[in-house]
């Protein structure tokens, strides 16, 4: 199975528009569109509907940082992934969001926002904006 040819199309003309962005010039202000980054624990959390509101016209990466310190936790979380991925995936879809999730395994919860924070975008699709909500957990 070679794959499907929209897939490789629409590939295809993604890659060729960020180059085309990258190339560019900076935005100009009146252009300028938030890229958010929103680092959560919770999808129930307003701070969720707040970030969607802001980025109009602009990206959205819901972030989720994961703790995993030994490396038994980092095995059980790599292992997780997928169906907190796929969990994620299905939240942003039914409520109609137009955003990507990431996943960031780290051994403190400073180093899995890192990663994040690193991890996060494309060439000139990189967030500009980053929402980090209070937790109420210790890391």
């Amino acid at each position: 199975n070679w794959g499907d040819v929209r897939q490789a199309l629409i590939y295809q003309l993604v890659r060729k528009y960020l180059l085309k962005l990258d190339g560019a010039d900076r935005p100009h202000a009146k252009t300028w569109r938030p890229s958010v980054l929103l680092l959560m624990d919770n999808v129930q959390s307003p701070i969720v509907h707040f970030a969607g509101t802001i980025k109009k016209g602009g990206i959205c990466i819901m972030g989720v940082p994961i703790v995993a310190s030994t490396s038994n936790e980092s095995m059980e979380a790599s292992s997780a992934l997928v169906s907190l991925r796929r969990a994620l995936g299905g939240f942003i879809s039914r409520n109609g969001f137009k955003a990507f999730c990431d996943i960031a395994i780290g051994p403190t919860g400073r180093d899995a926002c890192h990663n994040l924070f690193l991890s996060a975008g494309t060439g000139a699709m990189r967030p500009n904006t980053v929402i980090v909500p209070f937790w109420e957990k210790e890391w």
